[in-house]
Order: structure tokens, then C-alpha cells, then sequence
């Protein structure tokens, strides 16, 4: 699959839905040196 392809699918594949926060992802449950951790936001 070229690059044009890539962006195409994107684009046809992109919504406007709100993005899940929180606890939940491929991060629940992780921790670090006794820290919670994962992958997303913090402020």
C-alpha cells in the first residue's frame, strides 16, 4: 500500500467522537518504579 493510499484510509476512516480518557487503553494496569503508568495525557 503506497503513502496516498495510507492517507486516504485515514481520512475516510477519521471520526469526531470524543477520546476515551482515563484508565482504559492498551495502558491499564501498567506500572513504573510504583507508578501508575500506560501511554496518554497528563497534565
Amino acid at each position: 500500500m503506497d503513502r496516498t493510499q495510507h492517507v486516504l484510509d485515514a481520512l475516510n476512516n477519521a471520526s469526531d467522537s470524543d477520546t476515551s480518557v482515563g484508565n482504559v487503553g492498551a495502558g491499564v494496569g501498567m506500572t513504573g518504579f510504583g507508578w501508575k503508568g500506560g501511554i496518554g495525557t497528563s497534565s
